[in-house]
């Protein structure tokens, strides 16, 4: 596994990439990353994480609304349908945790869904700063609620 840091406006973000697709964009001292694994290697002169990096400065400075490279993760079946509903959402809306859960076909397991969501593995490429609580307030998330809130506002910003 290769990665690059990078600082961005929303502190210092890991990205990391197993050659084929990006497998992981963390924020430092976000919820359920510690830091780079000792098998993890520092990417001098990556191609797909050099586009992936400036992909993802763009987008933070307003000036970018997608991405375009590909993506791996590796999570359970259940997350895996999780993850890739999140990727359904459009940008600049947002759904509450209750209607991905009806999107997956598991209505009473919002708990588990917004576990899920929790523990995605590429914030902001997989959209989970998209989903807010039954009454529209934000809940939760990875790299704290700041983070989504600001998130959420650039994306707006394209939508107006």
């Amino acid at each position: 596994m290769k990665y690059k840091r990078i600082q961005t406006v929303l502190g210092d973000i890991f990205i990391t990439s197993n050659s084929r697709a990006i497998t992981g964009l963390y924020f430092v001292n976000q919820r359920y990353f510690s830091g780079p694994a000792p098998e993890w290697r520092q990417a001098k002169d990556d191609k797909l994480l050099n586009e992936a990096m400036l992909t993802v400065r763009d987008y933070l400075a307003g000036s970018q609304n997608g991405f375009m490279f590909p993506i791996e993760t590796h999570g359970t079946e259940f997350q895996e349908k999780v993850w890739k509903t999140l990727r359904t959402i459009p940008y600049g809306k947002t759904i509450t945790y209750q209607h991905l859960a009806y999107k997956i076909d598991a209505p009473t397991a919002i708990r588990a869904v917004s576990n899920a969501v929790g523990h995605n593995p590429i914030c902001i490429i997989i959209p989970c700063h998209r989903v807010i609580g039954n009454d529209g307030h934000l809940r939760g998330y990875i790299a704290g609620l700041k983070r989504k809130q600001y998130l959420l506002n650039i994306e707006r910003r394209w939508n107006n």
